[in-house]
C-alpha cells in the first residue's frame, strides 16, 4: 500500500475555551458582535472494512480545514445569550479509494452551522443545526458507495450542541458535540472535560476528544485576549494515536469583537 509522509506533530502550550466555538464577553453587561476566521490541519487513521468487520486497507489521512464564525452576544449580569453561524471547509488528498486500494483520492466538503446558546451563572446549553451534516468517521469520507459494507450506512451528524454545569467564570464541566471551529482539527466531534479561568483575559479547558478519529485522545484549547484590543486568539490541539500511527490535530483562530472589551 502506498504510504503517505507524516506531517509534523502539532504542539501548542494551550488550554480550552469556555465555549468551544463561540465568543464569551469579559464584561458583565454588554452587547457585542464577533467575527472569527480559523485554520487547522491534522491526521487521522482510516480503516476500510468488509461486511464482516475485517480490515481491507488502512492509511493515514492528512487533512486541512478553514472555517469562520459570526455571532451576536447579549450579556447581562446573570445570562449570556449568543446567536450565530459558523461554517467550514474540509479537504484531504489521502482518502482511500475502494476500487483501487493502492491509490488515494481528493475529498472536499463544506458545511454551515447556525446555532444559539444560553449561558447562566451555573448552567449553560447550546444547540445548532449542521447543513448538509458532517461525517462521523474518516473512513466514511468517500460517500455511501465507498464499499459494499458501508453502502447506505454513512453516518451524518446533523446537530451541534453543548451542556455546561458549574460557574462559567470559574471552574465548570462541559460536554459538546460538533462545536469546534474548525470541527475536526479543532478537537473532533465530541469533547468533554473541565473549563477554568487561568487569569484575566485567558480561559482554559482540558479534556478528551473523540469522534471522527479512530481513538479518543487528550484535548487542550485556549482563548486569550490580546491586551488593549478587541481581538481574541483561540488555539486548539489534540494528541493521540492508533497503534503506531498518529491521530493529532491543531488549529488557530482570530476573533474580532468590537465593543466587547
Amino acid at each position: 500500500m502506498r504510504r503517505f509522509p507524516r506531517l509534523p506533530r502539532l504542539a501548542y502550550v494551550t488550554f480550552v475555551l469556555a465555549l468551544p466555538l463561540g465568543f464569551q464577553p469579559t464584561r458583565t453587561d454588554s452587547t457585542a458582535l464577533s467575527v472569527g476566521v480559523f485554520g487547522g490541519t491534522g491526521e487521522a487513521v482510516a480503516i476500510l472494512r468488509d461486511c464482516s468487520g475485517h480490515s481491507l486497507a488502512q492509511s493515514t489521512v492528512h487533512f486541512r480545514e478553514t472555517a469562520f464564525a459570526f455571532g451576536f452576544t447579549q450579556a447581562d449580569y446573570d445570562n449570556v445569550v449568543t446567536v450565530g453561524i459558523r461554517g467550514g471547509r474540509f479537504e484531504s488528498d489521502d482518502v482511500l479509494d475502494p476500487d483501487h486500494l493502492e491509490e488515494s483520492r481528493h475529498f472536499d466538503r463544506w458545511y454551515l452551522n447556525p446555532h444559539v446558546a444560553i449561558e447562566g451563572e451555573t448552567f449553560g446549553v447550546g444547540f445548532g443545526l449542521i447543513a448538509p451534516g458532517v461525517v462521523a468517521h474518516v473512513r466514511e469520507l468517500g460517500g455511501p458507495d465507498e464499499s459494499v459494507a458501508r453502502k447506505n450506512s454513512r453516518t451524518q451528524i446533523p446537530l451541534s450542541g453543548h451542556l455546561r454545569v458549574g460557574q462559567r467564570n470559574d471552574v465548570y464541566m462541559q460536554a459538546s458535540l460538533a462545536e469546534n471551529t474548525p470541527i475536526y482539527s479543532g478537537g473532533g466531534l465530541f469533547n468533554i472535560g473541565l473549563g477554568y479561568q487561568v487569569m484575566n483575559g485567558a480561559r482554559g479547558f482540558t479534556g478528551f476528544s473523540t469522534g471522527f478519529y479512530e481513538q479518543p485522545a487528550m484535548l487542550q484549547q485556549a482563548s486569550i485576549d490580546v491586551p488593549s484590543t478587541p481581538i481574541q486568539v483561540q488555539l486548539s490541539t489534540r494528541f493521540g494515536g492508533f497503534g503506531n500511527d498518529p491521530e493529532s490535530g491543531g488549529s488557530v483562530g482570530l476573533v474580532y469583537s468590537p465593543g466587547a472589551r
